[in-house]
């Protein structure tokens, strides 16, 4: 997924419902992130990571590096404002 992607779950609360489940992401976690892959940019894709699984801002899984971008909800209070 991409970021331009991401935004239409961002803004729609039964949207980023789905988001969750097709993810299988826990609302039980901490938190979640989303992280890019490799780098900060429109073109990177966009995975999620439970908080407790991520140990700093550039975190390593399977061999793929990933850059923290924000923690989705601070992201969902962003773009509702």
């Amino acid at each position: 997924m991409k970021l331009i992607d991401l935004i239409e779950y961002l803004i729609n609360p039964e949207k980023l419902k789905v988001l969750y489940e097709n993810e299988k992401l826990s609302a039980d976690s901490e938190g979640l992130l989303a992280y890019m892959q490799e780098r900060l940019s429109l073109d990177s894709e966009i995975v999620f990571f439970k908080i407790e699984e991520t140990e700093d801002m550039v975190y390593e899984h399977g061999g793929v590096r990933y850059v923290q971008f924000f923690p989705i909800d601070y992201a969902v209070e962003l773009v509702r404002i």
